[in-house]
């Protein structure tokens, strides 16, 4: 098909031997030792229940390039007979023509793309969905969790028009009861409630803990800062809250190649971070003559001086901020910004 010129140049006649190829796949016969093996994985789960076949290539979640929503997923009903049908279809899935395209676009060879697919149970009515990140890619705070969660079956990838997500840091260790912080709360459900509870918050940093850790290990990425997993999750309809899958952070990826001194090193630093009392910037040779503290709205709150010289260090008091997040900058000479960063206030 890549060679013959009318696939490369007429769109039409590409959907349609794209279609004709899957359509192959779909048909085709599986070998004997794969229909077995899968008879076996589908008998192993409980009599009745609807299997989610979730479409998983090896070309998305890449640096300059996510594929998220190219590729098909089916579910296997209990009356449908063998899963090799459902498993099938993803495999053709690979050869959507949103997929295709996009693949060329970016440059994506297709000669080495492949599927793989998970298989789990399927849920119905579920509660509430959402994305984790065993760090906090945001808001650039320490030692916590970023969730990110919906109502009911409402897609953090493509939500609803007007619903707002629930935006949650959660500490990766409890030390008082205040150990999570609500950035943003949904407006799809009641005033002063939130879609992850406590008891689920409870249970996602135990279940991050655990995949945060076998993952870096797997990846000989054990204390690497950089690293981190990005995990799906769900509250199912009884209530129970279940890790769809996990796969690392994209951005570790990103860094990988990179060599010598990262920029942030250069820059200005601010300590700790979530923070209620006070924040410490540090700049080393940089000089700051003014550090500014403004609300989201870009109200400037608070502004401090600092004494001039090639090791800026300067404690400033937070303590009577509201909760929320805040964007502090650092000026040097002729009031020019020369670095800023986001804060929370707990």
């Amino acid at each position: 098909m890549l060679s013959n010129p009318d696939f490369v140049s007429n769109r039409e006649a590409r959907v349609e031997m794209l279609a004709e190829l899957r359509t192959e796949i779909e048909n085709a016969d599986m070998p004997q030792w794969m229909l077995d093996e899968l008879a076996i994985m589908q008998e192993s789960f409980p009599q009745g229940t609807s299997i989610r076949c979730r479409s998983s290539s090896n070309n998305e979640d890449m640096p300059g390039f996510s594929g998220a929503g190219l590729y098909t997923s089916k579910t296997q009903h209990p009356d449908e007979g063998h899963i090799s049908k459902s498993i099938k279809q993803v495999y053709a899935g690979l050869w959507n023509f949103r997929a295709f395209d996009e693949r060329d676009f970016f440059r994506v060879n297709h000669f080495v793309a492949s599927m793989g697919v998970l298989c789990h149970p399927n849920y119905t009515d579920e509660k509430a969905n959402g994305v984790g990140v065993s760090l906090d890619p945001l808001y650039q705070t320490t030692n916590t969790f970023y969730l990110n969660s919906q109502i009911g079956e409402d897609l953090i990838t493509n939500p609803e028009i007007n619903s707002v997500a629930e935006e949650i840091l959660l500490d990766k260790a409890t030390v008082t009861d205040d150990d999570y912080l609500v950035i943003r709360r949904s407006n799809l459900v009641s005033n002063d409630t939130l879609i992850m509870a406590e008891k689920y918050l409870d249970q996602m940093r135990a279940y991050f803990l655990v995949i945060h850790e076998e993952f870096a290990t797997l990846y000989d990425a054990v204390g690497d800062d950089g690293f981190a997993m990005d995990i799906e999750y769900k509250i199912t309809s009884d209530d129970r809250l279940v890790i769809k899958q996990a796969r690392p952070w994209v951005s570790y990826w990103q860094d990988r190649p990179s060599t010598g001194v990262y920029k942030d090193s250069l820059e200005m630093v601010c300590f700790p971070n979530p923070t209620t009392d006070y924040i410490s910037i540090q700049c080393i040779d940089c000089n700051l003559a003014i550090i500014r503290i403004a609300n989201l709205e870009g109200k400037q709150v608070v502004e401090q001086a600092v004494e001039n010289n090639y090791n800026s260090k300067v404690k400033i008091s937070v303590g009577d901020l509201p909760q929320g997040i805040y964007i502090i900058s650092g000026y040097v000479g002729n009031d020019k910004r020369y670095s800023s960063r986001k804060i929370v206030k707990r």
